[in-house]
């Protein structure tokens, strides 16, 4: 089998509010340290890698010698956008894409294996310090995008690093599909750990009673809360509970269009 011919590879992530892609250098405590003389940091609005990275499509970005290529790869896991590649290869054919397809496809998957346990991910992810309730909920929460054959669901949070008492959740269970989004009233840590109970709530009565109807979870949700704050409902908060029942997830051909 003939080699990958790259040359190069740099790897560029999205940071939270996903406005600028940053190169991962692998250095210094946010291993974005010595990006040696490449840029260190990318806006996605109004640039050739944003536009890979908005779009999930692989674009040429000239030559970097009479002999060598660049290329901007997306970076994704399912439908799930982390970043970019910047690929320098010789060969412009239809197995040098496919084989920079595969290797955007791995990297992607290391990427998220490694990254709920590295604290150079979350440094190098961040514009600016989270708040507590933020650490928090950024914890908690699924991925922002997720689609199968049936839904596509997507999220975005603002201020990203200030998000205190809000949050969102979904999930999948064979036909069934439930999204939930929090709005505890407040902008402090108070607020924030109420929607972490709330969302907790919802999650464990999906796990060990699934089925129960809408009304049922919030009367459980609600007896929660007020339990939290010994008998009385201190605070405000909108809770938005959705349950989808649509057709069965059809299978897909590749399994890495799926998250």
């Amino acid at each position: 089998m003939r080699r990958p011919q790259v040359s190069q590879a740099l790897i560029y992530l999205a940071d939270l509010q996903r406005e600028t892609l940053h190169l991962l250098t692998g250095q210094g405590l946010d291993a974005a340290g010595e990006p040696g003389g490449e840029e260190a940091g990318i806006k996605i609005e109004g640039t050739l890698p944003g536009r890979a990275y908005q779009y999930g499509q692989i674009l040429h970005g000239g030559r970097s010698d009479p002999e060598e290529q660049q290329w901007w790869v997306p970076l994704l896991n399912g439908t799930e956008r982390l970043g970019v590649l910047r690929l320098t290869t010789q060969a412009d054919d239809a197995r040098t894409r496919e084989n920079m397809e595969l290797l955007a496809s791995l990297l992607a998957l290391i990427i998220v294996s490694k990254r709920q346990s590295s604290d150079s991910y979350a440094r190098l992810m961040r514009t600016e310090p989270l708040n507590i309730a933020a650490e928090m909920q950024w914890h908690l929460m699924p991925p922002p995008t997720y689609a199968d054959s049936r839904v596509a669901i997507s999220a975005a949070m603002e201020p990203a690093h200030h998000v205190s008492g809000d949050a969102y959740d979904y999930a999948t269970a064979g036909s069934v599909v439930h999204v939930s989004i929090f709005d505890a009233m407040g902008h402090d840590t108070a607020a924030g750990l109420t929607a972490a109970l709330a969302m907790g709530t919802c999650r464990n009565t999906r796990h060990h009673a699934d089925g129960l109807p809408v009304p049922e979870t919030l009367r459980r949700l609600i007896h929660t809360l007020r339990d939290y704050h010994d008998g009385q409902l201190q605070d405000d908060a909108t809770i938005l509970i959705c349950r989808w029942l649509g057709p069965a997830d059809a299978p897909v051909a590749d399994e890495t269009d799926r998250t």
